[in-house]
């Protein structure tokens, strides 16, 4: 199946923040609220050439560039220390790559849910379904660089021999309808259930939202607790569950998609311009 295309204001804006990451999330969380955090994980800083934010600003380039070499995220550091007025270093992206390291996870953690609090709190009620705040789960999985640390806390699948695999994690998202932000994340072993991982998220649940899911999700006695405590829930239903459809409401055939309005209204809420 081919790969959506994304719309044009939204690869716009993919394309300013892979430039420079720092000067467009400033504008939704500032510098002193993620050293603040930073420093509660890494108390000691160095003065270094890459500072946590130039580091932080430069990871998050680089997951969005198109080019994801190491040499192109350090030219674009480079880049932003020159606009800044300050003193460019080498090109050589070893440094870079020793800064990296450093960032605790707790930081990007921070990042992704405090971003999407924010911009879930610009969107305006008109967004909502119904009045309700609709979240989407799934879940995945994600290889990584074959290092000790790695295979210790992520274990390569057990059907794969050693020393000829990957270390594998199991993660599942939390994602909002509303603006297609990841709101939470639950990471585990590839060995963990994604109902597990899911259960690490239900805090994000509260009186009014509905979440949504596919059959893998659709637990019996998860689904009680959920609304027991306000929540709604959106699940399809395993094809092993013998469901009478004549006890109940048909809501309708197929799930409402996502249109391009919905880019458009994210693109405005963002602070994009019209092209």
């Amino acid at each position: 199946m081919r790969k959506p295309r994304m719309p044009k204001q939204m690869d716009q804006y993919r394309r300013e923040v892979a430039e420079n990451a720092g000067s467009v999330l400033s504008k939704h969380i500032t510098d002193d609220e993620v050293m603040d955090v930073w420093r509660q994980h890494r108390p000691q800083l160095r003065e270094r050439l890459f500072t946590p934010l130039l580091t932080l600003w430069t990871f998050i380039g680089q997951v969005l560039n198109a080019d994801k070499t190491l040499a192109a995220a350090t030219a674009c550091a480079m880049t932003m220390l020159s606009q800044a007025g300050k003193r460019e270093g080498s090109h050589d992206p070893s440094g870079y790559c020793k800064a990296r390291y450093r960032v605790p996870l707790e930081v990007l953690m921070h990042l992704v849910r405090t971003l999407a609090a924010k911009l879930e709190g610009l969107a305006a009620k008109l967004l909502l379904w119904h009045g309700h705040r609709v979240l989407l789960v799934d879940g995945s999985s994600v290889s990584m660089p074959d290092t000790p640390a790695n295979q210790r806390a992520f274990p390569q699948p057990s059907t794969q021999k050693k020393n000829c695999g990957f270390p594998v994690a199991r993660i599942v998202g939390l994602f909002s309808l509303t603006t297609g932000a990841l709101v939470d994340l639950g990471v585990g072993k590839l060995k963990d259930s994604e109902l597990s991982l899911w259960k690490q998220l239900w805090a994000n649940l509260k009186r009014g939202t509905i979440a949504v899911a596919d059959r893998g999700f659709a637990n019996y006695a998860d689904i009680c607790e959920l609304v027991a405590c306000g929540a709604d829930i959106v699940f399809r239903i395993d094809k092993t569950r013998k469901v009478d459809f004549r006890r109940g409401t048909r809501l309708g055939r197929n799930p409402v998609a996502l249109g391009d309005q919905w880019s458009q209204c994210l693109w405005h809420l963002l602070g994009g311009e019209d092209s």
